[in-house]
């Protein structure tokens, strides 16, 4: 596997990680306010 390979499913995963924890707090948000 070459380093660019390695790269962007490094990137790809970070960027899930950040969505998945962005969707995590809003339902906390959401759960806080109601």
């Amino acid at each position: 596997m070459g380093k660019t390979e390695f790269h962007l499913i490094t990137l790809g995963n970070s960027l899930i990680a950040n969505y998945q924890k962005a969707i995590d707090d809003s339902k906390i948000k959401k759960a806080g306010m109601g």
